[in-house]
């Protein structure tokens, strides 16, 4: 039996970061939100809703991960652990917000410090 610490269990986390992770872009462009967000990458994954900014920013990562780059709503729920209407209802929540240039700006940053990456990644600067 795994000891646990709060809602967050040490198997568990380790288990929901090795589902993420799976998909290198989805992992990459989730860094890229954490960044951009401030938002620790522990505190996007943890089981309950978490506070506001952490569900944000995984809202946000959820959105990216499926429009940015075309992951398909169940693959984006089973990467972050969540339901399939989560996802659609980030998703949702995401194009919503787009019409505030705050949430505009921030993913434009997002997408570019991600982009940055992937071209990093290319020329085998980033591991």
């Amino acid at each position: 039996m795994l000891s646990r610490v709060g809602d967050f269990g040490y198997g568990e986390s380790r288990l929901r970061f090795q589902q993420l992770r799976e998909d290198a872009e989805v992992f990459a462009l989730t860094r890229a939100v954490t960044a951009e967000t401030g938002v620790c990458l522990t505190d996007m994954l943890r089981r309950s809703r978490g506070f506001g900014r952490a569900a944000r920013a995984r809202q946000t990562a959820i959105y990216l991960a499926h429009v940015l780059l075309s992951r398909s709503q169940q693959d984006v729920a089973l990467m972050f652990n969540r339901d399939r209407t989560t996802v659609a209802h980030a998703v949702q929540m995401i194009e919503d917000r787009r019409d505030d240039p705050r949430v505009e700006r921030l993913i434009q940053r997002i997408e570019r410090r991600y982009q940055r990456t992937r071209i990093a990644r290319r020329r085998g600067d980033v591991a």
